[in-house]
């Protein structure tokens, strides 16, 4: 975890603050406090995929800072230790984002934070902003025992944006960024006797800082049944019209 602080000794020199050549401390009067902010990008919330994709620095991030009569941004977020930062005594919200929140696709991840605070006349106020993902990514893998019974396989993934990604075998790795909304997964593939099977699932919801991995496997050895996993778990059955031989 990478820590800034947003503020000055409360005992500053000349060169800090002010043009006085002897250190300046605060009154009981002035009302004036400092910032210690801590900033991390929070993990995905995911139980065995993974992804891999940009994680931005502290440094990196956007940061917005306002209060009453107080609106002040700096971008990125490491400019704010070189400007004069004392915060009058009040209520204020800090506020962080990085990265693109309106494009979808492979790694444009985007994150976003923020976090309420109070500052005291004389006193650092410390606080902390943990950003998280503001999309949620699908992955889409097939299993060997998929791949036995099908070939030239494609899964397209539609999202509420209008916006389509398709997925192969070959593409196990990827992982698409998608905004907060609803989605669908159609496909097709080759049985063995070349005849096309095409399939349209259900509507499924993306959730921001979430990764979903989807996997396309058979119920069962020659099922005619095909069966969307996440995880260890059933989420759409696709019944195919007729039996499956395997590929000799």
């Amino acid at each position: 975890m990478k820590k800034i602080l947003l503020g000055i000794a409360l005992l500053a020199s000349s060169a800090l603050v002010g043009c006085s050549s002897e250190p300046q401390e605060f009154s009981a009067s002035n009302g004036y406090g400092y910032l210690s902010l801590d900033c991390t990008a929070s993990e995905v919330v995911v139980t065995r995929a993974e992804a891999d994709f940009t994680v931005p620095e502290t440094s990196e991030f956007k940061l917005t800072i306002t209060g009453t009569d107080y609106n002040q941004s700096w971008d990125p977020m490491s400019g704010f230790v070189s400007n004069e930062n004392r915060l009058v005594a009040g209520n204020y919200t800090a506020s962080v984002e990085w990265g693109n929140l309106t494009t979808e696709g492979e790694n444009v991840p985007a994150y976003t934070g923020s976090t309420p605070f109070v500052i005291e006349s004389q006193k650092v106020t410390n606080a902390s902003i943990k950003a998280k993902l503001t999309k949620g990514l699908v992955k889409v893998a097939f299993t060997e025992q998929f791949l036995s019974y099908f070939h030239n396989e494609q899964v397209t993934l539609k999202t509420a944006a209008g916006n389509e990604f398709t997925f192969d075998s070959t593409t196990t790795d990827k992982a698409v960024f998608v905004l907060p909304g609803t989605y669908t997964l159609s496909g097709k593939a080759l049985k063995q006797t070349g005849e096309e099977f095409e399939f349209v699932t259900k509507s499924y919801t993306a959730v921001a800082n979430h990764l979903t991995p989807y996997t396309f496997d058979l119920k069962s050895a020659g099922s005619a049944t095909i069966v969307i996993k996440t995880e260890d778990t059933v989420v759409e059955e696709l019944p195919i019209e007729t039996e499956l031989n395997p590929e000799s």
